[in-house]
């Protein structure tokens, strides 16, 4: 369950990674690095999201395998 937890501690930190983004181009403009960088934590997002799911899926065999 840690390890699930972890993963979801990335993704919001990715999240919170595009959100500063969009502030700053509130106030500087939107501009190539910008973009960028939110395609990139994306990207980082997606990749986590997967392990998220295989995680998942090996945790929950693990606790049936138990019973």
């Amino acid at each position: 369950m840690d390890k699930l937890k972890k993963v979801v501690a990335e993704i919001e930190e990715k999240i919170s990674e595009i959100k500063a983004e969009f502030e700053r181009a509130d106030s500087a403009g939107f501009v190539y690095n910008r973009a960028k960088a939110i395609r990139k934590s994306a990207q980082d997002i997606k990749v986590a999201a997967q392990g998220l799911r295989e995680l998942a899926t090996e945790t929950l065999k693990l606790q049936d395998s138990t019973k």
